[in-house]
């Protein structure tokens, strides 16, 4: 088993290796130096790998702590892995609902009624400049355009 002396001495390598801890919790050394806590499993008859953050970040013992509630979820038949995508699949969908309620907030505000209320002063004085030289279709057309602009 690990201990924290232990893991502050593993130095980078030219190649990734890992270091085991037990119960399939494990350190990786890639080429760069940082530690990232891994926790190697088989679902399904598949070899996965699910990783619980970076040394120091995340200390040995919420390494530990980490893999027991992984182990556990795999005993009862799900798949850790799967679960945490879920789970930031909620998360993104979650925050672009806010942001849409966000856009929808910010049409309510002054200055958004004071942009569509000037828009419409310009699109009237403009329609009523020309309404004595030209035709009502032609009229209709052109406050078309300038609105949509």
């Amino acid at each position: 088993m690990l201990t924290d002396l232990a893991i502050r001495k593993l130095k980078r390598r030219t190649l990734l290796y890992r270091v085991a801890d037990a119960r399939g919790l494990c350190i990786e050394v890639p080429p760069t130096g940082t530690l990232r806590w891994r926790f190697r499993y088989r679902f399904d008859g598949k070899f996965k790998m699910i990783g619980f953050g970076t040394y120091p970040d995340v200390t040995l013992e919420e390494a530990r702590a980490e893999l027991t509630l992984a182990r556990k979820a795999v005993k009862n038949g799900r798949d850790p892995s799967a679960e945490r995508q879920a789970v930031k699949r909620h998360a993104i969908s979650a925050r672009a609902r806010s942001v849409a309620e966000a856009e929808a907030v910010e049409t309510n505000t002054f200055a958004a009624v004071a942009r569509e209320w000037m828009q419409r002063q310009r699109v009237a004085e403009v329609t009523a400049s020309l309404g004595k030289t030209c035709s009502a279709s032609a009229l209709a057309t052109f406050t078309c355009r300038l609105s949509a602009t």
